[in-house]
């Protein structure tokens, strides 16, 4: 059968089996997270503000190809993100991974984002292949998303088993940055930590 182009919708440079999700938050959802293929994938792990993933993750190895950076005023966390006044601190794209890889508009949810998701839905824990994790149903769309439990890693390559950790481009404050944690709740997590990024689609940002 011969696809009508017209009527295709590219989003970015993101991969074919990535499919933008309406949950009712006028932004879209990927159903999968960055640097998995299907949605019981976990995808890479990330320190905030990092464009590409690593596998260990300490304060000593965060952002360490900026040395000169680390000893310079402002510090090197401040020049990653910009203050918007209803926002907060917010990620830049140059640094956003999410971005920086699916191109487009996609992008970091923000803290209000991933709050909005999360009043606006219903969450269940419940198994997707081999996976465990929380269902996530909008009580306005009836869309759904699966996120799987992770594993956030931290000082030393200590793991947290069976810990939602997803990165949003808000920054906190003294180091940390805004997560969606266990509980389907928002926490604070280290900067240096290795979290997962769920990427949205944003018409108008």
């Amino acid at each position: 059968m011969k696809i009508n182009m017209d009527n295709v919708r590219l989003y970015g440079n993101a991969p074919a089996y990535v499919q933008p999700v309406d949950m009712g938050c006028q932004i879209l959802w990927s159903n999968v997270n960055l640097g998995a293929s299907a949605p019981w994938q976990v995808g890479k792990r990330y320190a905030w503000g990092e464009p590409e993933p690593d596998i260990e993750f300490s304060a000593d190895r965060y952002l360490s190809n900026d040395v000169l950076e680390r000893i310079s005023s402002p510090s090197f966390l401040q020049k990653r993100y910009t203050e918007t006044e209803y926002r907060g601190k917010l990620l830049k794209p140059q640094f956003d991974a999410a971005n920086i890889h699916w191109g487009g508009r996609w992008r970091i949810p923000t803290f209000h984002e991933w709050d909005a998701l999360i009043g606006l839905s219903t969450i269940e824990s419940t198994k997707q292949g081999c996976t465990l994790g929380h269902r996530i149903t909008s009580r306005i769309t009836g869309n759904s998303i699966f996120i799987p439990f992770t594993q956030l890693k931290r000082s030393n390559n200590e793991v947290l088993l069976k810990v939602e950790g997803y990165w949003s481009s808000s920054y906190g404050v003294n180091d940390s940055a805004w997560a969606y944690m266990n509980n389907h709740n928002m926490n604070f997590a280290m900067c240096y930590a290795g979290l997962c990024l769920r990427p949205v689609w944003v018409d108008n940002d």
